[in-house]
């Protein structure tokens, strides 16, 4: 068997038996598979949601690993199920955002469009291609079985034919002046920004860039390297586990604090000061 491990991220929620139906499909394939569950929290139909967790999540699993994620609010209509194979794994999951980040980010070396016919147990249900479809796919993938047995081939693709789901920096004309989004608001209120550690400087050495951050009517000064660098109460800008760049209100909620939302931009001074 080539790997056992498959990760598992959906839009799906833990009140019903959707998550439990397709771990029973795979195990059925696999029985030797070790089933991650990444997050069944995404908000429904929240696809660029989806495919930022599937990004901070990846690093966590080894090569070689498989990566199933339905985030599907296209479930049943003309797009594409694919299985993907990255440089480092396996990718599976709807044609509409959801993998593309990932898969970017990682290359890609091959990609399929999933056959029914040649991965289904038996009959499609049209609204539950996860247990029908992309669970079966996973699972032949971690028991070893060849992509091109799955169904045809959509050849190399630099990038993978959707939109990028992930809004990326943007300067904006004004030299010194980065513009950046909030992708998510994690369940504590920090605030994560599209904008990576290695683009705001070498922070392992701690080699931190001069730089203001401008989030609601707050000016945040200088990068920090963790939470308790500021004040109770006080803002902080640092950046976070997964190597993004982060807001965050120290032990309180900085989405509520600074009445900052997802998708609202954050303007960085680059070169900025501590006053």
């Amino acid at each position: 068997m080539r790997q056992s491990i498959i990760g598992l991220l959906t839009d799906f929620g833990c009140g019903d038996s959707w998550v439990g139906q397709m771990k029973a499909v795979m195990l059925s394939i696999v029985p030797e598979a070790r089933l991650v569950d990444i997050t069944h929290q995404i908000p429904p139909f929240d696809v660029a949601g989806g495919a930022f967790q599937l990004m901070t999540a990846a690093a966590a699993f080894g090569d070689d690993s498989v990566l199933l994620a339905v985030v599907d609010p296209g479930v049943g209509s003309a797009r594409r199920a694919l299985a993907i194979r990255t440089r480092r794994r396996w990718l599976v999951g709807p044609d509409n955002g959801l993998l593309e980040p990932l898969a970017a980010w990682e290359g890609i070396e091959q990609a399929i469009e999933l056959a029914p016919d040649r991965v289904a147990r038996g009959m499609v249900s049209q609204t539950f291609h996860g247990r029908d479809i992309f669970a079966p796919a996973a699972a032949h993938l971690a028991a070893g079985t060849a992509m091109e047995k799955l169904g045809s081939s959509v050849g190399l693709i630099e990038p993978c034919p959707v939109p990028l789901s992930l809004p990326w920096p943007a300067d904006d004309g004004h030299d010194g002046e980065l513009v950046t989004r909030v992708i998510w608001i994690d369940r504590f209120g920090n605030l994560v920004l599209n904008l990576r550690a290695e683009h705001a400087g070498d922070v392992q050495a701690s080699k931190l860039p001069p730089m203001i951050f401008e989030a609601g009517d707050h000016r945040i000064h200088g990068l920090r390297r963790t939470f308790s660098d500021v004040a109770e109460g006080e803002p902080v800008a640092y950046v976070g586990s997964s190597g993004w760049l982060e807001i965050a209100m120290r032990n309180e909620d900085a989405a509520l604090r600074l009445g900052v939302k997802r998708g609202d931009t954050v303007r960085i001074q680059l070169g900025g000061h501590d006053p």
